[in-house]
């Protein structure tokens, strides 16, 4: 808690520190919910944070099946999305591999009912497919969660989060007055 309470506060430097010790510290075996939040967190922090990324894509497949086998969807989501990410943007390994963990992942968010963890894999996974030009799988993945969004009555600053991806994909494809 110490490792967001930092990254809120802009001290990436320290939160990876801090979450880095308590991956160290907490036992590997057997699984449990505060390692799966551990790892699922190192792994989202790493998306953003580190410079050397080639550890991310083992890390963030074992922070998958930690969260899998302890049933802790929201973090098997963030730790979906972190693969997802670190399989097409850092190792070029498999788009395909990558936006199937984003599509799990949404699934996953979607269905547990997390809307802080849906609404930041919706806005990375509509980046991910404008980055592959995939426009139209953008567009929808941001308005599909939008309108479901809206009907639950989401807080404001998830709402914001999911209709800054449309928009940004809206104006990415020349459609400002959309926007």
């Amino acid at each position: 808690q110490l490792s967001v309470a930092e990254r809120l506060g802009g001290s990436l430097e320290e939160a990876n520190t801090l979450i880095d010790e308590a991956a160290r510290i907490i036992p590997a075996e057997p699984p449990t919910a505060e390692l799966a939040f551990v790892l699922a967190r190192q792994a989202y922090d790493w998306m953003g944070t580190r410079d050397e990324v080639s550890g991310l894509v083992p890390l963030a497949r074992r922070a998958v099946a930690v969260a899998a086998a302890v049933d802790q969807p929201a973090e098997e989501a963030l730790a979906l999305m972190a693969l997802g990410w670190a399989l097409v943007y850092t190792t070029r390994e498999d788009d395909e591999e990558g936006l199937a963990a984003y599509r799990r992942a949404l699934e996953l968010a979607r269905r547990h009912g997390d809307l802080r963890t849906w609404a930041m894999i919706v806005f990375n996974s509509a980046h991910l497919y404008r980055s592959l030009d995939r426009f139209d799988d953008a567009l929808a993945v941001a308005l599909d969660a939008y309108r479901e969004f809206a009907r639950l009555g989401a807080p404001p600053e998830h709402l914001s989060i999911v209709a800054a991806s449309a928009a940004s994909t809206l104006i990415a494809l020349g459609r400002l007055a959309d926007a």
